[in-house]
């Protein structure tokens, strides 16, 4: 059944409401992709040559969470254990 179709039988739209959800959590998507965008920026710039890419991975992910925090709600302590398990991740390796 089309979107549409859904729509006009009063069917909920399972990605809208995700997307409504998260909204309300992480704010406005291009508000959220334009500080991202210069999060990558940075890192792409200012990296390590010899950094390893689980570790920018890691920078990038843990970016990403900034900038939700930043967009929207700060408060969400998901967020916050997210950057933390990233962290995490990179120590991991770096103490192997």
């Amino acid at each position: 059944m089309s979107y549409l179709a859904m729509r006009e039988e009063g069917m909920s739209d399972k990605v809208e409401d995700t997307l409504e959800d998260r909204g309300s959590d992480y704010g406005p998507w291009p508000l959220h992709a334009e500080i991202d965008e210069a999060f990558d920026k940075v890192i792409q710039k200012y990296a390590s040559p010899d950094m390893p890419p689980y570790a920018k991975r890691s920078m990038c992910h843990q970016c990403n969470k900034m900038a939700r925090s930043l967009a929207c709600n700060w408060r969400k302590v998901d967020n916050w254990l997210d950057i933390e398990g990233y962290a995490r991740l990179v120590r991991r390796e770096l103490e192997k």
